[in-house]
């Protein structure tokens, strides 16, 4: 989360960049930016915590975490007047050529041996073997017949719904 949601602040774009921030880091890791077991111990390290890389991080990676994880939201990568464009920028993607990747010319670095649409041998068991929780229909509170106390002597009726 980003410092502004936990602030319980008004938030905008700048948490879609903090999101991507912390996504990178965890895909380069394997653990989320400030992560601790204890929530409320993480939520202070994202508050205040010291950002830290493990060595084999590169520079370039680095350098657009440090941009994409600043606490300040008028200072963070992504977050100016050039918006996605300062991202794309970056060190870290400097051998993407973005107008190739926007017109599908760039093949992926791995593209995994599938059998079929539902083949789904490369997603890890764990999120595959739970079961199908289903919903019970008649207890949804999208039943036109309900009744909602919120809207209780609630009288306007659309022009449009007056047939």
């Amino acid at each position: 989360m980003a410092p502004e949601v936990l602030k319980g602040q008004g938030h905008g774009t700048a948490v879609d960049w903090w999101s991507l921030g912390t996504l990178i880091y965890e895909m380069l890791t394997g653990l989320p930016p400030f992560y601790s077991q204890n929530i409320n111990y993480m939520y202070q390290k994202i508050m205040q915590g010291e950002l830290r890389f493990p060595s084999y991080i590169s520079p370039e990676a680095q350098q657009l975490l440090e941009g994409l994880l600043t606490r300040d939201v008028s200072l963070r990568l992504g977050s100016g007047p050039n918006g996605g464009a300062d991202v794309k920028k970056s060190a870290f993607f400097k051998e993407i050529d973005w107008n190739q990747l926007d017109n599908k010319l760039i093949d992926p670095p791995f593209n995994p041996k599938v059998k079929g649409v539902m083949d789904y041998s490369q997603i890890d068991t764990c999120f595959t073997q739970d079961k199908i929780l289903e919903s019970n229909p008649n207890e949804s509170k999208m039943d036109p017949g309900a009744k909602d106390s919120n809207f209780e002597g609630f009288t306007f009726v659309a022009d449009s719904a007056m047939g």
